[in-house]
């Protein structure tokens, strides 16, 4: 299989045939599987692992004939040829990917990124700069954010987290 479109169609001629290692259902690589196998109509079926290292071994090994994993984690596997991309889950080609296809040139609509807050225990002090390595870290996290290859989402996640970051887990 070289693309998404072959994995549906070999799925729907063989079901039970595939399995997909995942971090389980109610985490965003579980959900994307659900999704896709929702849209698509097919029946993979989902593997749960503890830990995504152990779900790229058993694919590798053949043990699951697919994973689900952040572009970061499957890069090397990729670069080192052990794994073959098919899809990517945003709306367009990944830069660096391009010649992997974005899942909604197959589905219209479908786009799954993953996005995550750093966050801080509610009483964490509002001057918390004086300690080396928290100044270490948001350095770190401010380069992250400003980086040219950093995902421009402006305002996106101000909506549904405003109310959240104003009601105190911010303070």
């Amino acid at each position: 299989m070289k693309t998404l479109a072959e994995l549906v169609a070999y799925d729907k001629a063989n079901p039970g045939k595939l399995a997909w290692a995942t971090d389980g259902l109610r985490n965003f690589i579980g959900m994307m599987a659900a999704w896709l196998n929702k849209i698509a109509g097919t029946s993979i079926l989902t593997v749960p692992y503890a830990t995504m290292p152990l779900g790229i071994q058993d694919t590798i090994a053949g043990r699951t004939q697919l994973v689900i994993l952040a572009v970061p984690a499957a890069a090397p596997r990729i670069r080192s040829g052990e794994l073959r991309p098919l899809a990517a889950s945003f709306a367009k080609r990944v830069p660096g990917y391009e010649n992997v296809p974005a899942i909604s040139e197959t589905f219209p609509g479908f786009e799954l990124v993953g996005w995550f807050l750093v966050v801080a225990p509610a009483g964490t002090p509002q001057d918390w700069t004086g300690s080396s390595r928290i100044r270490k870290r948001r350095s770190a996290c401010a380069r992250s954010a400003s980086s040219p290859r950093a995902p421009r989402r402006p305002g996106r996640w101000r909506k549904p987290f405003g109310p959240i970051l104003r009601n105190g887990a911010g303070s």
